[in-house]
């Protein structure tokens, strides 16, 4: 059943590992060190099959043995991807932002209109000045990672330069789809000639 189940498996992994963001070639490598380590498992649980229909029991407990090991290290990784960096589920659930207000930008430096990506504390930081209004949402698209600072902004909507997800700037909820979760939000002000943000502490 595992190896009849390798196929499906394999081509949801592949869609997922295509769309990680492009930027994060950490993301990337480790998907495929996990790739290759399934492909080790499937071998080896093949040759346990063989072995098997062989009467080799020994061998094929040993081959099927070895395969769980390889499996199980394979699991972890794809766990990592999953938990960890939210790849296939929510590319900005572990990325909160920092907890205190963080300088990330001179306020001379974003014009009306004008999109600018940033980091603060490693989480990446989408911010726009709209009419007036200055605004900090999660740059990563939470559908597959993209950066939205390398979008269109047309009033207050960001398109994702990937698949087309919309998001608002001012709270960041969902506008339009593939993307199933809105932005993040941060708090975000202009001190002392900096634009500083922050986890955001409102609903």
């Amino acid at each position: 059943m595992g190896i009849t189940a390798t196929l499906p498996t394999a081509l949801t992994g592949i869609s997922d590992w295509a769309d990680t963001e492009l930027s994060d070639e950490g993301v990337r490598r480790v998907g495929l060190v996990h790739a290759e380590l399934n492909s080790v498992a499937l071998l080896l649980y093949a040759a346990s099959l063989r072995a098997r229909r062989r009467d080799r029991r020994l061998s094929g407990t040993l081959l099927a043995l070895a395969g769980a090991t390889v499996l199980g290290f394979s699991g972890y990784l794809g766990g990592h991807m999953s938990y960890v960096r939210g790849v296939g589920v929510n590319q900005t659930a572990f990325d909160p932002g920092p907890p205190q207000w963080t300088a990330v930008l001179d306020s001379t430096e974003l014009g009306d209109g004008q999109l600018h990506g940033t980091d603060a504390e490693d989480a990446p930081v989408l911010l726009v000045r709209h009419n007036g209004g200055l605004y900090a949402i999660h740059n990563r698209c939470s559908h597959r990672g993209c950066l939205l600072s390398e979008g269109e902004l047309e009033g207050a909507v960001i398109t994702c330069p990937c698949h087309g997800s919309q998001f608002d700037v001012r709270d960041g909820t969902l506008v339009r789809g593939p993307a199933t979760t809105g932005q993040p939000l941060l708090d975000v002000r202009e001190t002392n000639g900096h634009i500083e943000v922050r986890t955001a502490t409102r609903g």
